[in-house]
């Protein structure tokens, strides 16, 4: 994800009530050390949906939060 879309998808999770921060750097499952910029958020996979109009991939950050990328 890009960075302006990342902080997009911020603001809009925050002025929803929603937890989230961007994570520069980040390199998911099948990335192969490859970066992007993604979003550490609190909502669920099954509400993300609604804010994001493109495809995107999601790994678990621990009990409660996902990465958006």
């Amino acid at each position: 994800m890009k960075l302006d879309a990342a902080i997009d998808l911020v603001n809009a999770l925050q002025d929803n009530g929603f937890e989230a921060e961007t994570y520069e750097d980040y390199s998911g499952r099948g990335m192969y050390g490859e970066t992007t910029t993604g979003v550490v958020s609190d909502i669920t996979p099954n509400t993300i949906p609604e804010f994001l109009n493109t495809r995107y991939n999601i790994d678990n950050m621990g009990k409660s939060d996902y990465i958006y990328y």
